[in-house]
């Protein structure tokens, strides 16, 4: 029974059985005895208020958890939780990741994780690298995430295991790093980058009417993800954290 009908059905059984204590309803219902309580008018203007100011953050922003909105909004994470909660505000709904099961039972790579217990000082040393893909109008389409640097790091997803891609990275002078076989965890960046970017640009793909429309939307959420999207770690947008990174060097 969701929280907001417990506290109605507490407060009627208050109402009905007077002499029942409020700490009884509150064990039986498996409630907090404080929802038993009437809130005071300026309390519920103020939540008011703040409902009304997340929904417009969720707006802009419709996969943020209650952490995001509080670092949007300058608030407690706390009390973001508890007025979403007591609206029933949620973000956008996440589906399950896609796996690359053709990988399954192959021999491990033999390139090490290079990175593992490290942590890069400045740009351009480690850049993260991966695919997903898009279905669109019974298409496939091929996202890749990638860029040179000292080194480059991925799965261990056959693509990245041919001879093609590891004699392009060797020519081009990047060392070759990879996460541990069956160990998706430890491409995480990746993993959460492809799953808020989802998140972000909306499941329901067939919206678009054209491929064309489609990779513009695509352009444009990898721009919001990059530029606007507060990360929770960084407290705000990876654009905004290297501007100030990089101010503080020059």
């Amino acid at each position: 029974m969701p929280s907001q009908k417990k506290r109605q059905v507490g407060k009627d059984l208050e109402a009905k059985l007077p002499k029942v204590s409020k700490a009884l309803i509150s064990f039986s219902l498996i409630i907090p005895r404080r929802n038993l309580y009437n809130h005071s008018t300026k309390q519920n203007g103020v939540d008011l208020a703040l409902k009304d100011q997340i929904l417009k953050v969720l707006e802009l922003n419709p996969s943020y958890g209650h952490r995001r909105v509080a670092l949007a909004l300058g608030i407690g994470k706390k009390r973001a939780r508890r007025v979403m909660k007591l609206y029933g505000i949620k973000p956008y709904k996440r589906k399950a990741r896609w796996t690359k099961k053709k990988d399954y039972g192959k021999p491990p790579s033999g390139y090490p994780n290079l990175i593992k217990g490290s942590c890069p000082l400045k740009p351009n040393i480690v850049v993260a690298g991966d695919f997903t893909r898009l279905i669109w109008n019974g298409r496939i389409i091929y996202l890749a995430t990638f860029g040179k640097s000292l080194i480059v790091y991925t799965d261990q997803g056959s693509e990245y295991n041919s001879k093609e891609y590891t004699k392009f990275m060797e020519g081009l002078g990047v060392k070759i790093s990879m996460s541990a076989k069956a160990g998706p965890w430890e491409n995480a960046y990746q993993e959460s980058f492809y799953d808020n970017f989802k998140t972000d640009l909306g499941l329901e793909f067939e919206r678009f009417e054209t491929i064309g429309e489609f990779v513009e939307a695509i352009h444009q959420t990898i721009s919001y993800y990059n530029n606007r999207r507060i990360h929770t770690k960084l407290r705000m947008s990876p654009f905004k954290f290297k501007w100030k990174f990089l101010t503080k060097i020059i």
